[in-house]
């Protein structure tokens, strides 16, 4: 009996660790696509974005948007099903993404965030940047929805975040 209530315990834990922590590396068996775009207040954008190994949609953003006013355009957003954002993150500094679906909240779902710490190094590099990796559903026929994610230390007033993305996903 000791043995079966282990291995139930067991397959639980590692149906519960699935999701951002279970794929490989986004894009690492082919080069990603490029979206680029300057606002016109002069905000850039770089996103990185393809399927992963796990088939998977997947988006990586860059560090170089620093304004909370520009809404920028998430390209190609998937019909349906889960899709992954990847942002640089190092919690060691304080600060940590946090992200919420601020439009179209019936239609998009956020189901996990997850910091992904940064590959093994000899030696270790104690305090060197990862990942936070938000995992997210959009429902099928869904019209259209935003996502608002912040870096900031969530002791400090919202006026002091340090980034700011807004993303309008559109079919």
């Amino acid at each position: 009996m000791k043995r079966k209530t282990g291995l139930l315990l067991a397959g639980t834990l590692l149906l519960a660790l699935a999701g951002c922590a279970s794929e490989a590396k986004p894009g690492s068996a082919a080069k990603p696509n490029e979206f680029r775009e300057t606002a016109p207040n002069g905000d850039r954008a770089v996103i990185y974005y393809g399927t992963g190994d796990d088939g998977v949609a997947f988006y990586r953003l860059s560090e170089q948007n620093r304004k909370a006013s520009t809404v920028w355009r998430l390209p190609a957003p998937p019909q349906s099903g889960e899709f992954r954002l990847y942002l640089t993150s190092n919690p060691t500094t304080g600060y940590q993404w946090e992200g919420e679906v601020t439009a179209g909240k019936e239609s998009l779902k956020l189901l996990e965030k997850r910091f992904l710490p940064p590959a093994q190094t000899d030696p270790p590099l104690c305090g060197a940047p990862g990942e936070s990796c938000f995992r997210f559903r959009l429902e099928p026929n869904w019209k259209s929805a935003e996502i608002v994610l912040r870096y900031r230390r969530h002791w400090e007033p919202i006026e002091r975040t340090a980034t700011t993305w807004r993303l309008k996903l559109e079919p």
